[in-house]
């Protein structure tokens, strides 16, 4: 496709690259400044104008890739054409076009761009949309020969990624500005966070953000956060720290004060409970021999039994070992018991292999570090109130109940109650 850029910034030297790249004619450039204009000149061997008034009128695509100031005030100075008018802007409807060109629409590639560094296009995703289904066939067509993620968004949903990209990118950014400036005042180079900056993205191709937030803020410690605050002597970044901490610590009680289960539960087909500090209290009495003495919870039992007779698949995974235990839960119909597990992750993926079931059909409950290698699989982690910190930083639900005293219930009877099993005529026996 001839192919006629208006801007010659960041945006439109990559996108044009790009489109060059991919076996377009990139024939003219528009831009007002005529060091960039003339320099994507010699790139693309295309001709360049800083007059308006000059651009052609026989290109098939015109793309608009100007600040979102001067978007609307170019549309009015371009001379209307047959081609087709997109611009690259997140935060505008395709109808800014409206009145000035007969097709038009959007090409908006959610990525950040910087001179002089070089975009694997192929990986970005590129929300498009179309005045009309022939137009957004041709931009699809055009987008898809660069990105082997294009996506139609309409303007209502596309809206939105504009301020989620901020704070995903520009905000962040600015957060690494802010620690850089502090470590750099105390002449310590700031390149010794790249390796924590890294993990801290990385970790987001496994867990959501919910679960990967960590910090003081999440945990309340008021102490470290004073202590930070107290060696701050700019006002402007004290005020940063506390909001920015105020706003964690919102979502944090937010999702501890939940009291109902925030998943599809008509997904799920079993329930796999760790022993110690959920099916039983987190303190222990000590036989003579040593050997610890666990306690059950009644109400949790009738909830254990009731999901067998309903047909959900049931399973404990225990790092110890009693007697009393096994007998316990086999009486209840429990048929998945794994004890001594030392590695619980293999015991829980056996499960999987035995059951034929899937992580998202999964309600995993656990306390403590043992099950967290599980609780990042299970499709609804979920947790007692006096769970181990690090486990309800990645629960996804944590039951108002302390272990022993009634978390299986409290899962068990919100997931029958959601699936129609809870109360009929087989629930009031044994």
């Amino acid at each position: 496709m001839k192919i006629v850029f208006i801007g010659s910034g960041n945006v439109a030297t990559h996108f044009a690259t790009a489109l060059f790249n991919a076996g377009h004619e990139i024939c003219q450039i528009y831009g007002r400044s005529e060091d960039n204009a003339s320099a994507m000149k010699v790139k693309f061997n295309s001709s360049f104008t800083t007059n308006i008034e000059e651009i052609h009128d026989n290109a098939d695509i015109y793309i608009f890739a100007v600040s979102d100031d001067a978007l609307e005030s170019v549309i009015k100075q371009l001379k209307s054409n047959n081609g087709i008018w997109i611009h690259t802007a997140g935060s505008f409807p395709i109808n800014i076009f409206s009145g000035f060109a007969k097709n038009y629409g959007v090409i908006y590639p959610l990525q950040t761009f910087s001179k002089n560094r070089a975009l694997d296009y192929s990986k970005i995703p590129i929300f498009i949309e179309g005045n009309s289904p022939e137009t957004e066939n041709t931009i699809s067509s055009l987008a898809k020969t660069i990105s082997d993620n294009v996506s139609p968004l309409l303007f209502e949903k596309r809206k939105y990624l504009h301020p989620a990209a901020v704070f995903a990118c520009n905000f962040t950014n600015n957060m690494y500005n802010i620690a850089a400036k502090i470590l750099n005042e105390q002449g310590i180079d700031w390149r010794i966070l790249l390796p924590l900056i890294e993990e801290t993205a990385c970790k987001l191709r496994h867990l959501t953000p919910e679960k990967a937030q960590t910090g003081p803020a999440l945990r309340n410690d008021t102490e470290t956060i004073n202590r930070h605050l107290a060696i701050m002597e700019n006002s402007e970044l004290r005020e940063i720290y506390k909001l920015i901490s105020s706003n964690i610590r919102h979502f944090s009680v937010q999702k501890t004060n939940t009291r109902m289960i925030n998943y599809d539960l008509k997904k799920i087909k079993a329930f796999i409970f760790d022993v110690d500090g959920v099916l039983s209290s987190n303190k222990i009495q000590l036989a003579l021999n040593g050997d610890p003495v666990r306690t059950a919870n009644i109400k949790d039992g009738f909830a254990i039994r009731l999901a067998v007779r309903k047909g959900l698949d049931i399973g404990i995974i225990t790092g110890g070992y009693t007697k009393a235990v096994k007998i316990r839960y086999e009486q209840l119909g429990i048929r998945h018991i794994y004890m001594r597990s030392f590695i619980k992750l293999n015991d829980y993926e056996n499960f999987l292999k035995v059951t034929g079931l899937k992580d998202e059909e999964i309600m995993y409950c656990g306390d403590d570090l043992p099950d967290y290698e599980i609780m990042l699989r299970a499709g609804l982690p979920v947790a007692p109130a006096d769970a181990a910190p690090e486990i309800k930083q990645i629960a996804r639900y944590i039951s108002p109940h302390n272990g022993g005293e009634g978390v299986a219930r409290d899962i068990i009877e919100q997931t029958l109650k959601v699936q129609g099993l809870w109360i009929d005529n087989n629930a009031f026996g044994w």
